[in-house]
């Protein structure tokens, strides 16, 4: 139901879907764009500063939001927001599996590795 009021939402506002992934939804606008990612009961809004703006007061007139700052994990993946970039990786999942599988006390070691051209 709320997916569904969501969507009915988005497409009013001009949002369009896109057709490889159905869970999101983008804007553009000559210089500005917002995408708006829906898993299960959240969202993820990305863009440029001015629609990022709009899209989340847009939101706000019809659902209550809680704004959780920016993303640092989504779905097993680590975000981290760096000078002019994005890191994006997957520490705390490799920790996790290191552990089940009883690695996490095992030594690591570096290997060259030499690409032909």
């Amino acid at each position: 139901m709320w997916y569904n009021c969501l969507i009915e939402y988005l497409l009013k506002e001009g949002y369009k879907n896109d057709l490889t992934c159905p869970c999101i939804y983008m804007k553009r606008s000559k210089n500005e764009f917002s995408k708006i990612v829906v898993y299960v009961d959240g969202i993820n809004i990305v863009g440029t500063p001015n629609e990022l703006t709009n899209a989340i007061d847009y939101l706000r007139k019809e659902f209550e939001m809680k704004d959780l700052g920016r993303t640092k994990f989504c779905l097993r993946l680590q975000i981290e927001y760096l000078n002019k970039c994005v890191f994006v990786h997957q520490e705390a999942y490799i920790i996790k599996v290191f552990k089940m599988f009883y690695m996490d006390k095992s030594y690591s070691l570096c290997t060259l590795m030499v690409l032909d051209h």
